[in-house]
């Protein structure tokens, strides 16, 4: 794994921990919310030491924040015991409410970022996840997202009817080559000259990993973001032009 920051180095440790009190003294271990990356670092580690009784679980499928159960293995993992609770906030259809008023308004509360999942919005409708430890807190205080008044309730049936599909805006060109300095330099519309400087401050993340070199070379489903830019998707690589150059198209996450 390529680029671990010190807290990344911890986790792997940690995962290594509860795999072995999982075996050894047959005690489930329930981590907090853990992002995108650190679902992938905890799967290779255990993966890598042959530890397959564990599951990611965030509230609904395809979750992007999600809690991970190891088990021992005479354990069934079940998605019913993890640790956490889903609510519905509802609020006025002519208000635009964003995930970043939500987390807000979760923060002010004291809530830590780790004991929150995944806060979906649509239409005049929130749905989010949060621990356990913080559900009272959530259910008894949380009765405005800026200034806007909200009604909450426990549950999240209505996820059924929400439209979770991601949002992108296509971003179409051409390459000289599958770099990646090449690639973000048509995905952000900016010089190679200007991109370098990204890549080499630790901006720049492929797949969920940081990348600190430019002449990494991409392949088609990749995803990348950039710290203040934005997260895309590398859709499709077609042919080449008649200047033997690459057409992509990059969706870029809105």
């Amino acid at each position: 794994m390529p680029n671990l920051s010190d807290e990344d180095k911890l986790l792997v440790t940690n995962v290594v921990d509860w795999a072995e009190s999982a075996q050894s003294r047959f005690k489930l271990k329930y981590t907090h919310f853990l992002n995108e990356k650190q679902c992938d670092i905890a799967v290779s580690v255990l993966n890598s030491i042959g530890h397959s009784s564990f599951m990611l679980y965030g509230g609904y499928e395809n979750a992007k924040r999600r809690m991970l159960c190891v088990y021992n293995e005479y354990d069934e993992p079940d998605a019913a015991g993890f640790p956490f609770t889903a609510f519905t906030v509802r609020f006025p259809k002519n208000f635009e409410l964003s995930h970043r008023d939500f987390l807000g308004a979760l923060m002010s509360l004291n809530i830590k970022r780790e004991s929150v999942g995944d806060i979906l919005i649509n239409n005049g409708v929130c749905v989010m996840f949060v621990e356990d430890s913080v559900a009272h807190v959530v259910s008894s205080e949380l009765s405005k997202v800026g200034r806007v008044g909200v009604d909450i309730a426990e549950g999240c049936e209505v996820l059924s009817s929400m439209d979770l599909s991601d949002k992108f805006m296509s971003i179409s060109g051409t390459v000289a080559s599958m770099r990646l300095d090449c690639v973000l330099a048509l995905a952000l519309n900016m010089s190679r000259s200007k991109i370098t400087p990204l890549i080499a401050s630790g901006k720049v993340a492929v797949n969920n990993f940081e990348r600190m070199a430019c002449d990494i070379v991409l392949k088609e489903n990749d995803a990348f973001s950039v710290k203040g830019y934005g997260k895309f998707l590398l859709s499709e690589i077609g042919g080449k032009s008649r200047k033997d150059r690459i057409f992509l198209r990059i969706s870029k996450y809105i």
